[in-house]
């Protein structure tokens, strides 16, 4: 059986976006001695965020029938249903956003890498290993000032690595 505490409702009187407001109850409500069955897909339909008229036309029944408990269950499940379809499309969104930018940096390092960046760039190891300011720094380029770019090119072209 089940025992209903808590009810949650709306006064209807502040507008949409109202808060619910929860109350004891010392009652349980509806006829329990019915069984407890799946809501049928019409039902389900009429709920959901998409279908703002059929709900409404719902909800206007459900306070017709004068059961608070009913009224304030199908707009809760309505706006946490709307809420649930902004954040889906949000994630969607920022799943797609983040596929795109996985091939975007893979599109760029293959560019990169196809442009022997790694080789021509190599005295910057050096730099970065030697620097205590991270590699994206204005700093750790500075450091490279008073060497011929001779010397770079010497020792890239006898293929040294960088030992980092």
């Amino acid at each position: 059986m089940l025992n209903y505490t808590k009810a949650a409702g709306i006064t209807g009187k502040l507008g949409p976006d109202e808060q619910e407001y929860v109350k004891e109850i010392f009652t349980t409500p509806g006829d329990t001695s019915l069984p407890v069955s799946p809501a049928p897909t019409w039902f389900l339909r009429a709920i959901q965020a998409g279908s703002k008229r059929t709900y409404e036309d719902l909800r206007a029944e459900a306070i017709a029938f004068d059961n608070w408990g009913i009224i304030a269950d199908l707009h809760r499940y309505h706006k946490d249903d709307e809420k649930l379809a902004r954040l889906n499309h949000l994630h969607e969104q920022l799943a797609l956003e983040c596929d795109g930018l996985r091939k975007a940096k893979a599109l760029t390092l293959a560019r990169l890498e196809s442009a022997h960046a790694p080789l021509h760039l190599s005295h910057a190891c050096s730099l970065y290993s030697n620097s205590t300011s991270p590699p994206h720094s204005p700093r750790g380029m500075s450091s490279r000032e008073g060497c011929s770019n001779h010397k770079w090119q010497k020792n890239s072209v006898r293929g040294r690595g960088c030992p980092l």
